[in-house]
């Protein structure tokens, strides 16, 4: 029995086991917001810069790449109040810049720079937010339950809000740009009203978090002394059958004592998550960025590939909402959890020499349906990946080395968006050259 159902068999009074069900929500709703500037970025790519997408691609990760990278080394000194709230006037400026500057000649070079440093603030709120966020749903799941097979609710709630993310922020884009007509401009302005719901979340989600916890310990309190799950017991793992490759019971310097050395050899030994992480957005941004722009019907047609390049992208946010949602349904075992990032590479090279070779015989899989469902199939792996990568931590680590290992562990993606966006300029480029198509932005080294 958990320590729950002891309390409540010797005191008939129920502790808590659950999340409150508007704070789980309101995590949902911080995931949506903290990754739809980002992604309304990336769909307004072309209009930022026509022939310089790829410098939005980078401007859009290399914030959050270095957000990631150092994150280890100065979270603890900062509260999450200030980490959002530096999130929050990285989301105002971004809009800001980009909106004022998408008036008039966009195509002056001081004009680019401007949008491109807009971009680049966007790219500092959806990491730092993220690091940030990644942590505190943990924290909050690891403290508002006295039980420790207790479900990951408000880390799958932030996980399925940013995988409804793509879906929103390419809706966005359509919906003011695309169907009502507004200049880009105009729609990005109107995207001022996320960064007050952002805060405004956030600000809701500390008030119930504190509310809850306190009223959790209190409850836990009066458990007597022997019917207290002893120190030495909370730190083990809930199945040892289970463990992870890194023994994550060994440690025993509390996290704000760590030097700059022990958090670096920390994090490095958090290999097990980061590098299925890496892999698995490396091969589904390369296909975005690279191969899903030289498809279409037929494909010497531009119109007809921006066509399925919008659709697929659709298709593969869709599958990426879904195995995002799954967190509280399994936790997928640490072989598992590297066999997903290889399927999606599998993915990545099926849909490369489909689209290399397409009047050959791979002819049979160059259609529509069949792609489309691979597009979704794409995003099914990648959102898998990541919502087990996390939920592994939470099974692995003690409750207290969890929040660092959260934060620490999302350098992965944006490590692997960096090298996709680079990879994929050649992937497009040699199915460009391979397709007899022009407007390829780099030389096909093959």
């Amino acid at each position: 029995a958990n320590d729950a159902e002891i309390f409540q068999e010797d005191t008939g009074v129920a502790a808590s086991t659950t999340t409150p069900w508007h704070l789980a929500l309101s995590f949902w709703v911080l995931g949506l917001l903290n990754n739809a500037s980002y992604v309304i970025m990336i769909a307004c790519a072309k209009n930022i810069s026509e022939g310089g997408t790829a410098l939005v691609f980078l401007a859009n990760v290399g914030p959050s790449l270095l957000v990631g990278l150092s994150a280890p080394y100065w979270f603890h000194h900062i509260s999450y109040r200030y980490r959002m709230l530096m999130a929050t006037t990285g989301m105002v400026l971004s809009f800001a810049l980009v909106a004022f500057n998408s008036h008039g000649d966009t195509g002056k070079s001081a004009v680019l720079m401007w949008k491109l440093l807009g971009v680049a603030m966007g790219s500092f709120q959806s990491g730092l937010g993220e690091a940030s966020l990644l942590a505190l749903a943990g924290k909050c799941d690891g403290e508002n339950s006295v039980s420790s097979n207790a479900k990951r609710q408000c880390l799958t709630c932030f996980s399925s809000g940013t995988g409804m993310a793509g879906v929103f922020g390419f809706f966005w884009k359509w919906f003011w740009n695309d169907l009502l007509g507004f200049p880009v401009s105009t729609m990005i302005w109107l995207a001022m009203v996320l960064p007050l719901g952002y805060w405004s979340t956030f600000r809701h989600v500390m008030m119930v978090e504190e509310c809850h916890r306190s009223a959790v310990t209190t409850t836990i309190a009066s458990i007597t002394e022997e019917q207290a799950t002893p120190e030495s017991e909370a730190l083990t793992l809930d199945n040892p059958s289970e463990r992870s490759p890194l023994d994550t019971t060994n440690y025993d310097t509390k996290i704000e004592n760590m030097s700059v050395s022990e958090r670096f050899f920390f994090v490095l030994r958090l290999w097990p998550y980061i590098v299925p992480l890496f892999t698995v957005y490396a091969a589904e941004y390369a296909l975005q960025s690279g191969t899903w722009t030289a498809i279409g019907f037929p494909v010497d047609d531009i119109h007809s590939r921006d066509r399925f390049y919008e659709f697929s992208n659709w298709m593969y946010q869709a599958g990426v909402f879904l195995s995002r949602s799954s967190g509280t349904l399994w936790t997928a075992p640490i072989w598992i959890l590297w066999l997903m990032p290889g399927l999606q590479c599998v993915n990545l090279i099926m849909f490369t020499k489909v689209a290399a070779s397409h009047n050959s015989a791979a002819s049979w899989l160059y259609t529509p349906g069949s792609l489309y469902i691979g597009a979704f199939y794409s995003g099914l792996l990648g959102g898998a990946c990541y919502i087990n990568a996390y939920t592994r931590i939470c099974k692995d680590f003690p409750l207290q080395y969890q929040e660092i290992a959260l934060s620490s562990t999302s350098v992965g993606e944006s490590l692997g968006i960096f090298m996709a966006d680079i990879l994929g300029l050649f992937i497009q480029s040699c199915l460009y050259q391979a397709n007899g198509l022009d407007g390829a932005l780099v030389q096909c080294p093959i």
